[in-house]
């Protein structure tokens, strides 16, 4: 090779060298302004792997705000069921204790009513007795000295006195 062979193969070389520099800088360029516009895009909400991100993220938040709105639901109905079961427990139990007390009021009128009813026929006999001179005691206690008046008048006549 000769020396203007290898001085136009070293220029040629540079030019290349050169040419590459160029290319690789256009390449550079090209990337950063992707790179740029990627951002812009990120910035006003148009990249398209930002809106997808987005939309999956907006999604599963949806998707929890459906869950806890059910489970808020569903907790909701256990208390008012808790409460509803309570309050019939206790109305019960106040229904039961008003019987109860219905019950024994009842049964007191009763006894008083009996109690007054033989207050009354007690007294009615004593008034019947002092105005007609009859007493149920003095009945008892003449019944009693007329039997043993009786037997002794018996055993006098058996013995032939």
């Amino acid at each position: 090779m000769t020396d203007h062979q290898r001085k136009q193969a070293l220029e040629e070389m540079k030019n290349i060298e050169i040419d590459f520099a160029k290319l690789r800088e256009k390449i550079y360029q090209e990337k950063m302004d992707e790179l740029d516009n990627e951002i812009e895009m990120i910035k006003n909400n148009q990249h398209p792997d930002f809106v997808e991100s987005i939309k999956k993220l907006e999604a599963k938040k949806d998707e929890r705000i459906r869950m806890a709105n059910a489970w808020k639901r569903y907790q909701l109905q256990c208390i008012d069921n808790q409460f509803r079961i309570y309050y019939k427990e206790l109305d019960s139990s106040r229904q039961s204790k008003i019987n109860l007390s219905r019950k024994d009021l009842i049964e007191e009128v009763q006894n008083n009513r009996w109690k007054i009813y033989k207050d009354k026929r007690k007294i009615e006999l004593n008034n019947l007795a002092s105005s007609s001179g009859y007493e149920p005691s003095n009945k008892y206690k003449k019944r009693k000295t007329s039997k043993s008046e009786v037997s002794l008048l018996k055993s006098m006549r058996m013995s032939g006195k």
